[in-house]
């Protein structure tokens, strides 16, 4: 448990408060001493108006008057039956103290609640200060107060002058926030503040007020205590920040001023940040305000919501190597990133892949959210954590350009080829030591020496291997086979048992995996329209460029094939090319050909000479197929403005069922869902389809081992769910 403070603004309660001595019962011993009271602060009062009066005798009168009243009989006034016997006689930073005792600290806490008291101070106005030092020495003195309360000091707050509107406007508000944030700096997160706003002039609780709202930790309670309420009111805190648009318009005009002392931009600043000025510096609001401008200035959007969702997901109460779970998975956003896309191959994916991640998570979120709400035990430590690391690592393999063989070398690969192997290259990316260093995979040693299990590694690498639909999943199903290392991957459930010993269900993990991934079918994966419209447009004029450089190198291939007159099988090339649509088909077979004559000592020179043109034909070839298959890639994001992952009826333990509804895209999909794809498919199909396919594969494991459902809607026959809509597709079982 950390430390508790209260931070309290101090008013003059203590001196003009009567507690409506009138409306007493002259019988209750209290009434006397109240009225010595009032005659004690009385004085004190025309000796403090006087100035030249020094009060001291008035204040230990004070104190030694105060303590003698009963607070117990004075809180109880607060009762709203009471209101005929008088008012509350205490001040009000006293009765706050008195109430919190009462209602939370049934026993003296260790270490004591600190108490700082922030009176305002100036010339004119001594009142405050006065009244904060009777009420530190009342608290350090009262026998029943001393071990629940420690008063750290009064920090008055100068230039809080009424009778001075510019002193107060322009130094008495900075002082506070100033004093405030200061106070608050001294404790860490698991320290507890409590802002009290009652005392002191009630124009300052506004500004009170926003900087317990605008501290960035979330350990702050802002505390307010009424006139006459029993209890003490905690404010909401709302999500109220920096206005990072002002901000932004104003961030090279303040780098002039604040560091450069160029006054000449004061001219152009928003009157906003104007306030914020002292001289040519940023007073401290200014600077919190900076602060958090800089750091949405820095951070991305994956970065802030994905070190959320990994504290969300991999809580402390997991116990266990969660703290150093979130630590590496911490390290990859901190290190890489959205970045993990940097230097992608395939250059018409990357600006949409970028926030591919990101829309995950979110997903991630809507779905395990309410399952961890029914059955916390649904998945583990270590089955989140290979989750959230392939969620974010599934795809790196598209920053390589080639594959690592033992039989050819180093194979450069084809466009098209890294989009169908990339979850392979993601393998081979992060099993590789160098490669594995940049975003900041720690690999098997690296796991190993922070004492965890090194075999996090392959579980994450078979994760990745295995996110695709394409690779087998049930057992009878078709191994997947690298043609070019001849390296075959079984179904993953005759992976399983290799994690049993792990305490790691690889098939729910992968299972799961693959849900979330195949939900990311929307237009946030491409940004604004604008960037869309832009993108498909250099796609089409690129996608002409391509074809025409193809064309070329067919032409070239077949001259050498009429060129050399012997016989050879690698004149065949033009038999896996498809030179009307620009594409190349089932030539896997013939490209190997081409490597094996390369690698062949003893192939002749003109055999070597045709493999090599017909790779690097059929490379462009596939490099024009690949911006022609990206502009229907555009198409069907934007055809969908939102998918959601809702609980279904019956959502229970052992009946995990999700609504999973896709939104239409509005005037977009309306002129494109009806029309047809080069395949011959309106897109509504082609998304339908795509959907489907993703869940199809897996969904007899989901039902019988999950116990989890999913039907897939569009939103207009979800809503109409209950009224004769259907989904478009759904597991019976």
């Amino acid at each position: 448990m950390g430390r508790k403070v209260h931070i309290m603004t101090v008013g003059t309660s203590l001196l003009t408060n009567d507690g409506e001595l009138n409306s007493r019962n002259k019988k209750n011993n209290n009434y006397y001493k109240v009225e010595s009271l009032n005659k004690e602060c009385s004085s004190a009062l025309d000796s403090l108006n006087a100035k030249n009066q020094n009060p001291l005798s008035a204040k230990e009168n004070i104190i030694k008057v105060l303590k003698d009243i009963d607070p117990e009989h004075e809180i109880s006034l607060r009762e709203h039956a009471n209101r005929d016997k008088g008012s509350d006689r205490l001040p009000q930073e006293l009765s706050y103290l008195w109430i919190r005792k009462k209602d939370k600290l049934t026993t003296p806490p260790s270490p004591p609640e600190e108490i700082y008291l922030l009176p305002p101070l100036s010339s004119h106005t001594p009142h405050a200060r006065f009244c904060a030092e009777v009420i530190k020495e009342y608290l350090e003195t009262y026998n029943d107060l001393k071990d629940y309360y420690t008063v750290k000091g009064i920090c008055p707050v100068e230039g809080i002058d009424p009778y001075d509107g510019e002193k107060f406007r322009e130094a008495g508000i900075k002082n506070l926030f100033e004093a405030i944030h200061s106070l608050m700096e001294l404790y860490d997160e698991d320290d507890r503040i409590y802002l009290n706003i009652t005392g002191g002039y009630k124009g300052l609780v506004p500004y009170s007020t926003i900087q317990g709202m605008l501290y960035p930790k979330e350990n702050v309670t802002i505390c307010y205590l009424f006139e006459d309420s029993p209890e003490i009111i905690e404010i909401p805190v709302y999500p109220v920040g920096v206005d990072f648009h002002l901000w932004h318009r104003n961030s090279t005009r303040l780098k002039m001023i604040c560091e450069y002392g160029i006054e000449e931009f004061r001219d152009n600043l928003d009157n906003k940040i104007s306030n914020l000025l002292d001289k040519n510096q940023l007073d401290t609001l200014g600077i919190q305000l900076r602060e958090r401008y800089n750091q949405q200035l820095e951070q991305q959007p994956l970065e802030i919501y994905t070190k959320e969702i990994v504290k969300i997901l991999l809580p402390d109460c997991l116990g266990g190597n969660v703290s150093k779970y979130r630590e590496i998975l911490n390290n990859l956003i901190d290190r890489a990133g959205e970045n993990i896309w940097t230097g992608d191959k395939i250059p018409e994916m990357v600006e949409h892949a970028k926030r591919h991640h990101h829309n995950l998570l979110v997903f991630a979120e809507m779905f395990l959210t309410p399952i961890f709400k029914v059955n916390s035990d649904f998945l583990n430590a270590e089955e989140r954590f290979c989750l959230i690391a392939g969620i974010l690592l599934h795809d790196c393999g598209h920053s390589l350009d080639y594959m690592r063989t033992d039989r050819y070398g180093i194979v450069p690969l084809f466009p098209g080829e890294i989009r169908e192997y990339h979850h392979l290259l993601s393998a081979m990316r992060l099993d590789d030591p160098e490669l594995a260093e940049k975003p900041g995979w720690p690999r098997r040693d690296g796991l190993k020496s922070n004492g965890l299990n090194g075999g996090l590694h392959d579980a994450v690498l078979t994760v990745c291997r295995y996110h695709r639909k394409r690779m087998p999943f049930n057992q009878g199903e078709e191994p997947f086979k690298n043609p070019f290392t001849e390296e075959e991957f079984p179904p993953l459930i005759e992976c399983k048992k290799n994690f049993n010993g792990m305490n790691i269900d690889i098939m729910k993990v992968v299972a799961l995996m693959r849900i979330i991934d195949g939900c990311d079918n929307q237009a946030t994966r491409l940004g604004s329209p604008e960037t869309v419209e832009i993108t498909t447009t250099l796609l089409k004029r690129d996608y002409e460029s391509a074809r025409e450089r193809a064309f070329e190198a067919i032409e070239g291939y077949k001259f050498m094939c009429r060129l050399i007159k012997d016989p050879s099988p690698l004149k065949a090339g033009c038999n896996y090319i498809d030179e009307g649509n620009m594409k190349l088909e089932d030539y896997t077979g013939f490209r190997i050909d081409c490597l094996e004559t390369l690698k062949n000592s003893s192939s002749k020179e003109d055999d070597k000479t045709l493999a090599r043109l017909w790779l690097t034909t059929a490379e462009l070839i596939d490099r024009a197929d690949m911006k022609h298959k990206q502009e229907e890639h555009y198409i069907k994001h934007q055809c969908v403005r939102e998918v959601l992952v809702l609980p279904a009826d019956g959502f229970k333990d052992n009946n995990l069922c999700f609504d999973i509804v896709l939104v239409k895209n509005g005037e977009i999909a309306d002129e494109y869902m009806g029309r047809q794809n080069s395949r011959g498919e309106t897109y509504r199909e082609m998304i339908e389809g795509e959907v489907a396919s993703e869940y199809c594969g897996i969904e007899r494991y989901l039902s019988s081992e999950l116990k989890l459902r999913l039907k897939y809607w569009w939103k207009e026959e979800f809503d109409r769910r209950g009224n004769g809509g259907k989904p478009f597709y759904e597991y019976h079982g």
